[in-house]
């Protein structure tokens, strides 16, 4: 079998696993969170609610992407086309990976089990059941194309040379692009330039400390000339209230940003696939991550020292300081905010570096007990460990994501498609508190009728998906004050028809005020005993 033929078997390979464990999300028809932006485009509004917001914050190449996916709904059930894209850009995340992880994994089984592991964290698991966040995987994807274009650069030119050589300047431009589709998720090149840098260390030396310089220097130059290009918009794209997303705002508390970084991200990441976290399960990676550096230090040393002009010292103190470097870099762009943001899509590079080092320290420290088939026990720890960490995924995922954004989004269609909306002139959504339910940030178990922002855009996917037979929504005006949604229909003979239709939302406990004829939801009475969602109450003491 030829190298291209070979590696579209591999990526072929990838899609099947991940089809496995994320077929929900291409099964089930629900709507979540920032989907319902996609509900607020209609033919006098081009582009979703968001698109500007997304060209004000840096994400230029982002928004237009986020905008091409709005194209391709019309219905809840379309957004299974925007996840399965998702999926398929995983599957080539999957074989970069793969061949990334060559010089630093040897055993081919556990590259293709790693990459897979990688592809089950928490973050990939947000990324492949939200498509109000597909372009982040793409973010995702032109950083890792970005490292491995520059990994294959010639390092034996000058310094100078091999920067601007033909992979370096694609390189350099390829995490431009990525930073420019989403900041966080482009820092996957510094989990990307962890593993060149593991697997370079049985290199010489002068040309470890080279080449990863030149890596070093390259992803250092990405970021300097994106910030170059964001300052330069901000002529075009005036000031404004970003809150936590204003990427114009630096942090200078660095004291205080480290301090919660190790509190909350960094917690967070080392858990892995348990997404309600322990901060004894953090304390034990990070044992062991030091142990096995330890490990892999005296073993370095002791190769090193037989070597003639050799300064072990040096190489074992780069080789221990830049890993923990990385690490940093990995959530540079959150940790520059002057917002809070640890979201499981915020820390995708960091989870994926430091699963990667415990896995080579799990490796390293198996090699160094020299056991009879070490080769194929690692190879069956490996494929145990991604069956038990795809099947936990896949729990996350029907748990926590596709299952309660189903029930909802079914309950919301069968409650307006009753009656006739028509004979309504208010729609009132009695939305659950996500204090009171088991849930993670806005990524997991969270219902979407709980987020006030989303209000407007669940019910104009109800009201789409209730008239799509009769009516096609021709404009949509919102008012934020009165909280009347003003409807322009047209019909099969363009003819338009106006609706109006008053949107309110409050508790259970808040009184609905007013004679207008009401359509009421109740989303609570799905977390009821009775309900199917009641496994998400948090029991009460």
């Amino acid at each position: 079998m030829g190298k291209w033929p070979r590696r579209l078997f591999i990526v072929f390979l990838f899609l099947i696993c991940i089809l496995c464990v994320y077929s929900p999300t291409l099964t089930t028809t629900y709507l979540y969170h920032d989907d319902v932006n996609f509900f607020l485009q209609t033919p006098t509004q081009k582009t979703p609610k968001s698109f500007h917001l997304s060209l004000a914050i840096g994400r230029f190449i982002g928004a237009p992407i986020y905008a091409g996916y709005s194209w391709l709904i019309e219905s809840i059930d379309d957004l299974k086309r925007i996840r399965f894209m998702s999926l398929l850009q995983f599957a080539a995340i999957g074989g970069i990976f793969f061949n990334l992880t060559r010089p630093l994994l040897k055993h081919s089984m556990l590259r293709f089990n790693t990459a897979l592991m990688i592809l089950f964290l928490p973050s990939f698991q947000v990324l492949a059941t939200q498509a109000g966040y597909a372009f982040q995987t793409t973010g995702v994807l032109l950083s890792l194309l970005a490292i491995f274009t520059v990994s294959r650069l010639d390092a034996d030119k000058s310094f100078f040379k091999s920067v601007v050589s033909v992979n370096g300047l694609i390189g350099c431009s390829l995490l431009i692009l990525a930073i420019a589709t989403h900041p966080s998720t482009s820092m996957f090149y510094w989990s990307g330039l962890g593993i060149v840098l593991l697997g370079d260390l049985r290199q010489g030396r002068d040309h470890w400390i080279r080449r990863n310089s030149i890596l070093l220097t390259i992803g250092c130059l990405g970021m300097v000339l994106y910030a170059v290009g964001l300052k330069i918009s901000r002529t075009i794209n005036p000031p404004g209230d970003y809150g936590i997303y204003d990427p114009h705002s630096i942090s200078t508390n660095i004291g205080s940003k480290l301090q919660w970084f190790i509190a909350e991200p960094f917690v967070n990441a080392s858990n892995f696939y348990d997404i309600f976290p322990s901060v004894t399960v953090s304390l034990l990676v990070s044992v062991f991550i030091l142990l096995a550096g330890c490990v892999g230090s005296i073993r370095l040393f002791r190769r090193l020292s037989s070597l003639p002009n050799s300064r072990p010292l040096l190489q074992i103190g780069m080789a221990v300081g830049l890993p923990l470097a990385l690490i940093v870099l990995s959530f540079s762009t959150n940790l520059l905010a002057v917002g809070d943001a640890p979201f499981y899509r915020c820390i995708i590079a960091l989870s994926a570096l430091l699963l990667v080092y415990v896995i080579t320290g799990v490796e390293l420290m198996i090699r160094s007990i020299k056991l009879p088939h070490t080769a194929k026990l690692i190879a069956a720890l490996s494929l145990i460990a991604v069956i038990v960490s795809g099947l936990h995924a896949r729990q996350n995922v029907i748990r926590y994501r596709t299952k309660p954004s189903h029930v909802e989004t079914q309950h919301l269609l069968s409650r307006m498609s009753e009656q006739p909306l028509t004979l309504f002139g208010r729609i009132h959504l009695i939305h659950p508190n996500r204090k009171e339910l088991r849930n993670r940030y806005d990524e997991f178990g969270g219902p979407t009728s709980s987020f006030r922002g989303d209000t407007i855009g669940l019910i104009s996917a109800g009201v789409i998906e209730t008239l799509s037979d009769q009516l096609d929504i021709y404009q949509i005006h919102y008012d934020f004050k009165t909280h009347v949604a003003s409807y322009i229909f047209t019909d099969d003979t363009q003819s338009k028809k106006a609706f109006r239709l008053q949107i309110t939302s409050g508790t259970k406990t808040e009184a609905i005020h007013g004679s207008v004829p009401t359509l009421i939801i109740d989303m609570t009475s799905i977390y009821q005993p009775t309900g199917e969602l009641y496994y998400l109450k948090k029991v009460m003491k």
